[in-house]
């Protein structure tokens, strides 16, 4: 392990990635996929640096404490199970700790495969102000849990600022099977911009941002909170999430719906939900589309549905998507919380939308006003019964096709009309 951070710590000093001579010189450059043709795996590797304000053992505690560090990376981790503990840190401390764990990693969308993998995460502090964490796989001694993914040399240098501030430089670096991967996506998964060091740095900021909302009220914050992580663990492709194709009609939308029985979890209703879903290309910006979508006056335009209803609502973009997610409040829920009642127990079904880059943005533009379009994911989360089924009728299916074709349809109206007369909102 102790060989694996030098190498990382090599990668971080020469300001790129470069060969990593100890493990059969793959090679890894920054943003670039290269083929492994033996087995059809590519190589993705990239660098970022980022500084964030955290201190830096509070970032160490996040990546070593596995809870933790499944918790707060919710965007990109599925789930995670601890192996063991190899070794102990030093007088019960991170230094020197080596844990054995397994993880699954997810995009938010059913349209791409998620990554598993076993690997090792070794701490060492180096200085008085400066922490290696390192990851490496374990095939050797652990069946791969698929063969569309292999986790190399990877890590973390952390340093220690004056300010109050860590500067964090992170080196990803994966072999993945990109084949099972939806067109769509597929430029951000083989760039490694889909999985890689800009999108874990990120959301560690995530994390700083939301300890600084801590500070202030938090109930309506902690329903966003939840709301969040329950709408990006509802429409991963993590193997909890069993997705049904409905036939595809020519020239209509490519859907997938689950089915989510509820006898006894504090927060959802009880009984059979369904979540149905699609992605599509739309030829409006990131930016365009994200501000479209998080105006409630211009989502009213892609429903019929005139009924009153409150929403609790978060919007917010990280390094690789921007996310509006909503979900409808009664109002005995919405005076609840008015009134500081327990948050956890308010029941929540989050729908809403995420919007990625269609392709790799360049470092030279906005990334956000990329005018190669969008990637548009679209999901709802509705009561199909109060009663625990085990199938939904077909006619049900039926309901939610037109639904979710419908809101295509009015998207799609609705962003060549913005083209047209350029009124998109600011």
């Amino acid at each position: 392990m102790d060989d694996t951070l030098r190498d990382i710590i090599k990668l971080v000093e020469v300001g790129q990635p470069q060969s990593l001579s100890n493990l059969d010189s793959y090679l890894c450059e920054n943003s670039i996929s290269k083929v492994n043709k033996n087995e059809g795996l590519q190589v993705e590797g990239s660098r970022d640096m980022e500084y964030i304000k955290m201190s830096a053992s509070d970032i160490v505690e996040l990546l070593m404490d596995m809870n933790q560090w499944s918790r707060e990376f919710f965007n990109i981790v599925s789930s995670t199970t601890m192996v063991g503990t190899l070794l102990d840190g030093a007088q019960g401390s991170t230094d020197g700790k080596l844990h054995v764990m397994s993880a699954e990693l997810h995009l938010p969308t059913p349209f791409a495969p998620s990554r598993e993998c076993y690997f090792a995460r070794y701490c060492k502090q180096l200085s008085q102000h400066i922490w290696g964490v390192v990851d490496i796989s374990l095939e050797k001694f652990f069946p791969s849990p698929s063969n569309n993914f292999r986790k190399r040399p990877s890590g973390c240098l952390i340093e220690a600022m004056p300010n109050g501030f860590s500067k964090v430089i992170w080196v990803e670096h994966v072999e993945a099977n990109h084949d099972q991967v939806n067109k769509q996506f597929r430029p951000l998964v083989t760039s490694g911009f889909a999985f890689g060091a800009t999108r874990w740095l990120s959301s560690i900021v995530q994390h700083s941002e939301w300890l600084e909302t801590l500070k202030g009220p938090t109930l309506v914050a902690d329903n966003g909170d939840r709301m969040m992580r329950t709408f990006v663990s509802d429409i991963n492709t993590s193997t909890r999430n069993s997705w049904i194709q409905i036939p595809i009609i020519p020239g209509s939308a490519d859907v997938k719906f689950i089915v989510k029985n509820n006898s006894d979890e504090i927060g959802k209703p009880i009984g059979t939900s369904v979540v149905f879903t699609t992605s599509l290309w739309v030829n409006a910006s990131p930016n365009q589309l994200f501000n479209f979508l998080r105006h409630g006056s211009s989502r009213k335009k892609t429903s019929e549905d005139k009924t009153e209803i409150f929403y609790i609502q978060k919007s917010y973009t990280d390094s690789m998507a921007s996310y509006v997610v909503y979900a409808p409040l009664d109002e005995s829920s919405l005076k609840g919380l008015g009134n500081g009642s327990n948050p956890n127990i308010v029941m929540i079904l989050p729908s809403g939308f995420v919007i990625c880059p269609s392709g790799f943005p360049r470092n030279d533009v906005d990334d956000k006003n990329n005018s190669g379009g969008s990637i548009l994911t679209i999901a709802f989360h509705i009561v199909e019964s109060s009663s625990i089924r085990s199938f939904i009728p077909s006619e049900s299916v039926e309901t939610l096709y037109k639904v979710i074709t419908d809101t295509v349809s009015a998207i799609s109206d609705a962003v060549v009309y913005n083209n047209m007369y350029k009124t998109w909102l600011m």
